[in-house]
């Protein structure tokens, strides 16, 4: 049984940190012209991300050097890596120059990863201009064409982490060299540390004699690792000139750096939505990110910072919030913190004002709801109040657009594969889906702000598998008191755990008869006062053990009951698989009858394993081939190929294809692979199962509509326009106008998100598994069972077979899978 980490569940306060890790914010300075072209070249690169909460946030940071004058980046490959912590990892990377010697280097640039390898720790970026212009013009560093020798002098130049946020340099010499690893490898008596990677080590002639990498120090010395450049440099000529594939969040990082520069040059700083917005004092300098805006100043400063919830909290939800449990929950640390609370108001709204001291340390912030978020606005007046009256002004400088609003929609239900796992519709419970694979959805219960719930799954220990639910319980009981990860939080929180109850085979719903539920109070070890009650379900399955975990914050054994009450309700209508491993995948397609029954998650789970209906449903309609004979050009017939063109491939990628020589079969060129692929009424399942890029409403509705693809004559949302109508002027004829704020349902479209997927197939994941596909001019068209082949015939390319022989035909692959 896991112990749920409280302070990961402490939503209210995760703004806490907004004031206690400001980042120092530097004033842009003109550029030094006093510069060397190895200082003008050497960058710092930041890694972004979407966090936990699905915000874009720098998750490190490395170096990097310029190689190039249209502005290509030599780093390590780990430098670059994305995050296994989360469950959608799309890194994209922020490039940033040193324009003055004694300040922090400065982020003109976005930049996209073509190139990396990772056993030889090597990646390429290309530098892109924040308008996603190509650049031009700036300084580089040559390549060496020599193997430094031993006794050569390098300068090696970084961002390491203990060097603050200037440009670092250091002199060293080469005493020796090394294989390993794909690479040769240079020994010298540089200093370097952590943010030095990726940094440049330049030789006498100013040229790139290696990429700084590792140190290994000892008790004695530190020795510093440089790859080699001419080891590399056979990879490097090899993958200079890729492409690259965009990421998601290039038009998101490229806006959050633009904002960023702009808020460094004018006094007004804003966020998009909620629209908020503050007016930075003299002498006080703009930060801005997705979630937080800020002015600060040497000594002082203010910010806003939003957290995503998941309804539309109200202001007695965050009054009712119990504190001394939570600070309790820290155990320790609570010694450390002190959170003094009272109502109030912030901007002529009701707001909870929080006094927060630590470690000598003061900070006030305000929170207040807004539709779906909080809103904390946390401010410090600077060491002996020096600032206070300018922060006051810049508080009073807060602005909130009420009036503008975007859709939202509470999450009633939640569903996931391998296991898989549903969670029905119930009263009063919601669910934020978590960009974690640790916690993959945070489970709310509406209006009550003490009861809290995780969810996560675990793959079983082989050696358990065989255990009875008592054997196991007690095995890891017994574990976790023997000194360890549970006595150990015991120790540090100064609060032990009594048992109130605990079933080995508890029911929570006709299909779920074996669960393992423990209920339990947390006691102050030295009052004997109970501070928090716990209910641990434990789910096993073949493979897999789910767990779901619920607290009460509070002290009050009413309150306790009322948490299992509806801790029972949530999981009265809660399905798994009924084993965790799924079912072996099968390669005969099928058509599914009434996919809107199904989530997707569950679509993906039946495509995935030719599943006609879910293994636990009992009547549900079987799947049957349709109705009409496939005609000929329905069957699968591969046209032969000769010698496979990639130039060709490559121009046609993402295109269907016509062969007006053969039937007038259909086929599609693959973008992941540049080979051709017969699309029949019968394979069009597997296909798309295979090349479907899943994708959020949010970034879909970014994409225009094909005004050809909907019909006059329809009005899908009832608001008096038609369908036709609202998508050729720029609206989305599935949100409803509202004549008093007309505008609402007015689509923001990306051209650059529209362009990087064009030709691609995208399941609409918060939509029953609806499928599009982006034509050549970046509008997308909805393929249903009805119009698919129709519509394929309208949108494909004639091709002849000659030119199609050029195309490699990966279709039986395809069917093999």
């Amino acid at each position: 049984m896991r112990q749920p980490t409280l302070a990961r569940k402490i939503a209210t306060f995760t703004l806490l940190a907004l004031f206690f890790s400001l980042l120092p914010i530097n004033n842009i300075a003109q550029a030094d012209t006093t510069l060397t072209t190895a200082e003008k070249s050497i960058v710092k690169i930041y890694t972004y991300d979407l966090n936990e909460d699905n915000w874009l946030k720098a998750q490190g940071s490395g170096s990097g050097v310029i190689v190039s004058s249209d502005g290509l980046v030599l780093t390590n490959a780990h430098v670059v890596a994305g995050d296994d912590s989360l469950k959608n990892s799309d890194p994209y990377f922020a490039v940033c120059l040193t324009e003055q010697i004694n300040a922090a280097p400065v982020c003109r640039y976005s930049a996209r990863l073509i190139a990396k390898d990772e056993d030889k720790d090597i990646a390429i970026l290309k530098m892109r201009s924040l308008d996603g212009a190509t650049v031009s013009g700036l300084n580089y560093l040559e390549l060496a064409s020599r193997v430094a020798s031993n006794g050569e002098e390098l300068t090696l130049y970084g961002f390491p982490d203990i060097g603050g946020e200037t440009l670092t340099t250091t002199t060293g010499t080469v005493v020796g060299q090394e294989q390993g690893y794909a690479v040769n490898w240079l020994k010298t008596d540089a200093v370097i540390s952590f943010g030095s990677s990726g940094g440049a080590a330049v030789n006498n002639e100013n040229k790139v004699a290696g990429l700084v990498s590792q140190a290994m120090s000892s008790s004695l010395n530190t020795l510093s690792y440089v790859i080699d450049i001419n080891s590399v440099s056979a990879w490097i000529n090899q993958n200079k000139f890729n492409n690259g594939t965009p990421s998601i969040l290039e038009s998101r990082l490229n806006s959050v750096l633009s904002h960023t520069l702009s808020a460094k040059t004018s006094q007004t700083i804003s966020l998009p939505y909620p629209k908020i917005s503050l007016t930075c004092p003299t002498g006080f300098t703009g930060k801005v990110e997705e979630s937080s805006i800020t002015c600060e100043a040497a000594n002082g400063s203010f910010s806003v910072g939003l957290s995503k919830d998941g309804y539309e909290k109200t202001f007695d939800d965050l009054k009712n919030l119990n504190i001394e449990s939570l600070l309790d929950g820290l155990g320790i640390f609570s010694a450390l913190i002190n959170i003094t609370s009272e109502e109030s108001t912030f901007a002529g709204r009701q707001a909870m004002k929080y006094t927060v001291s630590a470690l000598g340390t003061e900070a006030t912030f305000y929170s207040f709801p807004f539709r779906q978020f909080t809103i904390s606005v946390a401010y410090d007046y600077g060491t002996g109040d020096i600032n206070k009256d300018a922060v006051d002004a810049g508080l009073q400088s807060f602005t909130l657009d009420t009036s503008y609003t975007e859709p939202f929609t509470e999450q009633t239900s939640y569903s996931q594969t391998d296991p898989l796992v549903i969670f029905s519709p119930t009263t009063n419970w919601v669910f934020l889906e978590k960009n974690s694979f640790a916690e993959p959805v945070e489970i709310i219960l509406k209006h009550q702000p003490n009861i809290m719930a995780s969810f996560d799954t675990d793959m079983a220990v082989p050696s358990e598998e065989n255990l009875s639910n008592q054997e196991y319980y007690e095995q890891n009981d017994a574990l976790s008191t023997l000194g360890g990860s549970f006595s150990f939080a015991e120790a540090l929180t100064g609060l032990k755990t009594e048992i109130i109850d605990v079933n080995y085979n508890y029911e929570l719903n006709s299909t779920i008869k074996d669960a393992i539920m423990v209920d339990k109070k947390m006691i102050n070890a030295d009052t004997n006062l109970t501070k928090f009650y716990y209910r641990d379900i434990d789910i096993r399955r073949e493979g897999y053990i789910i767990n779901i975990s619920f607290i009460y914050n509070g002290s009050d054994e009413a309150g306790f009951n009322m948490m299992k009450t509806a801790s029972d309700q949530l999981l009265s209508n809660l399905t798994v698989s009924d084993a965790g491993a799924p079912p072996a995948a099968s390669a005969e397609p099928v058509i599914i009858l009434n996919p809107e029954r199904y989530t997707a998650d569950e679509l993906e789970f039946l495509q995935k394993y030719g599943l006609s209906k879910l293994p636990w449903e009992e009547d549900t309609p079987e799947t049957t081939e349709p109705d009409e004979l496939l005609t000929p050009a329905d069957q699968l017939s591969p046209l032969p190929w000769t010698s496979h063109n990639e130039a060709l491939a490559t121009r046609l990628s993402g295109r269907l294809l016509l062969s007006v020589e053969d039937r007038g079969k259909i086929y599609y060129v693959n973008p992941g692979d540049h080979y051709r692929y017969q699309v029949t009424f019968g394979n069009a399942l597997t296909l798309f199962r295979h090349f479907a890029m899943g994708i959020s409403n949010a970034d879909l509705n970014k994409i225009p509509i094909n005004a050809n693809s909907v019909k006059n004559n329809v009005d899908t949302d009832s608001d008096g326009f038609s369908d036709k109508s609202e998508v050729t002027h720029g609206y989305n004829p599935e949100i409803a106008s509202n004549p008093s704020a007309r505008g609402n349902d007015k689509m923001k479209f990306d051209t650059a998100l529209a362009n990087r997927l064009k030709g691609r197939f995208l399941l609409q994941v918060q939509d029953r598994g609806r499928i599009w596909y982006v034509d050549q001019s970046g509008t997308r068209w909805e393929i249903t069972w009805s119009n698919l082949m129709d519509l394929f015939h309208s949108l494909a390319l004639g091709i002849s077979n000659e030119d199609l022989a050029q195309i490699g035909d990966n279709t039986n692959q395809l069917a093999n899978q």
